[in-house]
């Protein structure tokens, strides 16, 4: 497990260094050491994350040489790991965490390749856990900030839809609508952690942020109601 360790961090020193090639053998290895040692402790709950993050890492060094579509099948196979130790322990904070990003990732890397059916199909997933994670854990403040970057990634597909060729007026001005109703919850629960003290550091600045991104898609909405007018 050590050198599984080992491997990894050099493959994120060679990516830096933008040496994808050799970051992307080296996720391999580690990944090839992280997969046996999980079939050899099929029961244990660490081995099976470990496997999973390493599958998620090799499909983020994938997705750097541009090879998407293969980044998505290790990022499937990260799901389907996921979603054993889910069924296997549903109270594991660990794995419901790691559940809700395997889907958003890969809603991601569906929008990014066109597939918008599929990204749907991924962003509704990665929406409904958030807000069961939120109904049962609503004063933990890593569920709410998930909980508000759901929101976020439906603004993006809504804002991705606007784009799309061929759609009309009404068509545009309804997507932009739900994009800025899900940016608006997502800034506010930004807004609310920072007033709580819940924010950590690096994410102070978000809410001025996603105040402006709230303007413009506003700026969107009055531009289209004007120019129907």
């Amino acid at each position: 497990h050590d050198l599984a360790s080992i491997l990894a961090f050099q493959s994120g020193v060679f990516e830096t260094q933008g040496e994808l090639d050799r970051a992307l053998q080296f996720r391999r290895d580690s990944l090839e050491i992280l997969e046996q040692l999980a079939a050899e402790n099929a029961n244990s709950s660490r081995f099976q994350n470990d496997y999973a993050t390493g599958l998620d890492h090799l499909a983020a060094a994938l997705q750097l040489l541009g090879r998407n579509e293969e980044a998505v099948r290790e990022s499937q196979r990260s799901l389907e790991v996921t979603r054993r130790l889910a069924d296997l322990e549903p109270n594991n904070l660990r794995v419901n965490a790691n559940l809700r990003a395997a889907h958003c990732r890969l809603g991601e890397q569906a929008m990014a390749l066109g597939q918008m059916d599929k990204a749907a199909a991924y962003f509704d997933a990665y929406e409904s856990l958030s807000q069961a994670a939120l109904d049962r854990l609503g004063q933990d403040s890593s569920i709410r900030r998930d909980w508000a970057v759901s929101r976020y990634k439906r603004y993006e597909f809504e804002k991705r839809l606007t784009e799309q060729p061929g759609a009309s007026r009404e068509v545009q001005l309804s997507h932009w609508r739900r994009a800025n109703a899900a940016l608006a919850e997502c800034h506010d629960e930004f807004i609310k952690l920072r007033t709580e003290g819940r924010l950590t550091s690096g994410d102070q600045a978000v809410p001025e942020e996603l105040a402006a991104e709230l303007r413009a898609c506003e700026q969107a909405i009055d531009r289209i109601q004007t120019s129907a007018g």
